[in-house]
């Protein structure tokens, strides 16, 4: 009890005295004074909620060059490279990615330290523009990933240009790139990342990123979230994206139906190519059939090239069971060629192939087949091309088969196109360097030049053929990823057309009712919008929308209340570590009767009636009532936070038997007092228990093969993320609107 001080005064009130005997442990920090912030601004506030919801986003660049949009993106990859080890930029095609990954590249810790793995046709632009910005870049192909060529060790930052190339864990590059990422920092540069499922996406930032490195947002398992076709709000934490920028060209579509329409009767060798057997397997069957239809919606030319292989293979395969060997699948790849998307189910194609599962009787069909393509000459198709180039436009036709190239070079021979494919390039029949062909069409283009380019899709991935002032698809890719790309050639920043305008030749009836492709392009064209790439209703995309539009006010943490059409309160707080990290973050509305909404129409009504603030009359702040409310909304943010932390992501079956062996030798060593043996023992079992980069899951087989784990070298102490009782919560905004 207070007692008085030995000077005090008689008339004087006596002094009370703290004593250790009246203090008390609080188990909710909640129901103390000390997190609630104090009455604010109210714009402050909400620039400040609007924060949480973005990105986090790092210092300002030492790069002059970007815009203001690609600076923000850059900034948001630095954060998120400092966090979680990785980062995805899918900012719109034609928006300049390439400079935003050369900003990045630029600051501290990666400057002179970070290599470009790019598709093989982009090195030269990518040399370029690294020295025209000065920024030290070692550049390799993806074909050099897989062949095991990888950066020098001294590489702290790797930037994969279109690494949708790396969206499949069953190839060569995959494991090798996923292997010398270990203790390395990934930035992945993609405006198409799903290109058939949204697993893609996963797959692709598995590479730098933990599975469960958005566990505190509530993602345990970004692999099973996204293999069920679910995209994770705190998914904006990592793949960064923003609108098209100002100064790309608007896009005009048209469709080409051949004449005299759709429907038109099928042609006369299409019965002979339905009596083909295939195959007697059905995946192979459907394999084959699947790359002959896409080669007869693209030329006569190209089926005949199809057809020329599916003969070679059949002779190899008569030749295997002649000398008593089997067809490996090696050979259905070479035969597939310029069509890999055939190859989404590769794994449930059989390993070999016996003597009978290829149909040698197919030979006897082919020849007369081959004779009947060879013979015609009508191609309504070519015809109709010609009347849409006949306006003089500069063009880009894109063609999916390599064999096309050279059939519409010769056919549109009044025009002099240019020309591209995968290894070749040249005017009219004059091969010449490929990089001089698309510097025709590119941004320092010469006043005399050709302005039709027909290029295989090797053209439709990075380069800048702004030149162009239109896109034909004389035929369609198998997905819409390849559409996509094809035209961002175009349409994106120094296009010199206001407009570019796209035609797509439609498929013939009697060819869409066999391989759907319409139907299946319509589909996948939805993926952008699913995983939140594009759309007002994108599950997180919004977040980094709203951030930015308060950029330009600073932040500051309060209490507010005003006058809005309905008692409710917007509510943001953050998670915390022991250094003041924050690890996770939510804003959300809080309804009278204690609803909480956190759907985007809910919250952005909110800000929206908080920007256009009319200050109430009620200034008394929150009553008793809401702070409840508010702690009890912040109670379960700081539950969920730290119930992530245990919440393990799924383990495979070598990082369960690991663990189990770990766990038996930690045991033993316990006993025999071996301090040292311990610790590292426990290191090994964090990073066990852990979810993994598609690098470290590999480390982990490699450690369970080896005798003693504790003496294998690669693995140090591993971060395992704050313990949860380091997690703290921050009040950081709370709005109250009053009627």
């Amino acid at each position: 009890m207070p007692v008085t001080g030995p000077r005090c005064e008689p008339w004087r009130e006596p002094v009370p005295r703290l004593v250790a005997e009246s203090l008390q442990v609080m188990d909710d920090l909640l129901a103390t004074t000390h997190l609630w912030p104090r009455p604010g601004d109210t714009q402050g506030i909400t620039a400040a909620l609007a924060r949480l919801l973005a990105p986090a986003s790092g210092d300002p660049l030492r790069a002059v060059w970007p815009t203001p949009v690609q600076a923000l993106s850059a900034r948001r990859l630095l954060a998120a490279l400092d966090r979680f080890g990785g980062a995805m930029l899918a900012d719109p095609i034609g928006s300049g990615k390439t400079f935003v990954a050369l900003a990045v590249a630029n600051e501290e810790p990666y400057a002179g330290h970070t290599a470009a793995l790019v598709p093989a046709p982009l090195r030269e632009q990518w040399r370029q523009r690294a020295l025209a910005v000065g920024v030290p870049l070692e550049i390799l192909s993806h074909t050099e990933v897989s062949l095991g060529r990888l950066p020098s060790k001294g590489c702290r930052l790797v930037i994969v240009d279109e690494s949708h190339h790396f969206r499949s864990p069953q190839t060569h590059r995959y494991d090798h790139l996923g292997r010398f990422l270990l203790g390395r920092r990934l930035l992945l540069v993609t405006a198409t990342p799903a290109v058939n499922r949204l697993i893609d996406i996963a797959h692709q930032l598995r590479l730098g990123i933990r599975d469960d490195a958005l566990a505190a947002e509530g993602t345990t398992s970004l692999l099973r979230e996204m293999r069920r076709d679910r995209v994770p709000h705190a998914l904006g934490r990592v793949v960064i994206t923003s609108s098209l920028p100002e100064g790309v060209p608007a896009r005009h579509e048209r469709s080409v139906d051949l004449p005299p329409a759709p429907d038109t009767a099928a042609p006369s060798w299409l019965a002979a190519l339905d009596e083909l057997t295939l195959a007697d397997r059905g995946e192979v069957a459907t394999l084959i059939r699947g790359v002959l239809l896409g080669a007869a919606g693209s030329s006569p030319a190209a089926l005949h090239s199809a057809l020329t292989r599916y003969r070679d293979l059949l002779l190899h395969a008569r030749e295997a069971a002649t000398a008593g060997h089997t067809v490996d699948r090696r050979a259905l790849r070479r035969f597939t060629a310029e069509s890999p998307e055939q190859l989404l189910m590769w794994e449930l194609l059989p390993v070999t192939l016996g003597a009978d599962d290829l149909p040698h009787q197919d030979l006897e069909k082919i020849a007369p087949l081959l004779n009947t393509l060879r013979t015609e000459s009508l191609d309504p198709k070519a015809d109709r091309l010609q009347e849409i180039l006949a306006d003089g436009r500069s063009t880009i036709v894109f063609t999916t088969a390599v064999a096309t190239v050279p059939y519409l070079r010769d056919r549109l021979s009044q025009f002099a196109p240019a020309w591209v494919t995968g290894n070749r390039a040249g005017w009219r029949h004059i091969t010449m360097p490929r990089d001089q062909v698309f510097r025709w069409f590119g941004p320092t283009a010469p006043e005399v030049a050709p302005h039709i380019l027909v290029a295989s899709d090797v053209a439709a991935e990075g380069l800048d053929l702004q030149r162009a002032g239109r896109i034909i698809h004389y035929d369609l890719p198998w997905t819409a990823m390849r559409l996509a790309q094809r035209e961002g050639r175009s349409r994106r920043l120094g296009a010199r057309h206001a407009e570019v305008e796209v035609v797509t030749f439609t498929l013939p009836r009697w060819l869409e009712e066999r391989t759907r492709l319409e139907r299946t392009l319509r589909r996948k064209g939805t993926l952008p919008r699913q995983a939140g790439l594009a759309g007002e209703d994108s599950p997180w995309r919004w977040r980094q929308e709203l951030g930015s539009a308060m950029g330009h006010v600073a932040p500051t943490t309060g209490v507010s209340v005003v006058t809005g059409p309905r008692l409710e309160c917007l509510v943001g707080v953050s998670i915390v570590d022991r250094d003041e990290v924050e690890v996770a973050s939510s804003v959300a509305v809080i309804s009278e009767q204690g609803g909480v909404g956190r759907s985007p129409t809910e919250v952005t009504r909110a800000f929206e009636a908080a920007r256009t603030e009319i200050p109430s009359s009620h200034q008394e702040g929150l009553g008793i009532e809401w702070k409840e409310r508010v702690a009890t909304f912040a109670r379960a943010v700081l539950r969920s936070a730290r119930e992530g932390r245990w919440s393990a992501s799924p383990k495979s079956v070598p990082s369960r038997a690991l663990m189990r062996r770990l766990q038996v030798m930690a045991r033993a060593a316990a006993r025999e007092r071996a301090g040292d043996r311990v610790a590292r023992l426990d290191d090994l079992i964090a990073f066990a228990a852990r979810g993994h980069t598609a690098g470290e899951e590999l480390r982990v087989s490699e450690l369970l093969a080896v005798e003693d784990p504790t003496r294998s070298n690669g693995i140090g102490p591993v971060k395992t993320g704050a313990d949860e009782s380091d997690l703290q919560i921050r009040i950081v905004g709370v709005i109250l609107f009053v009627p």
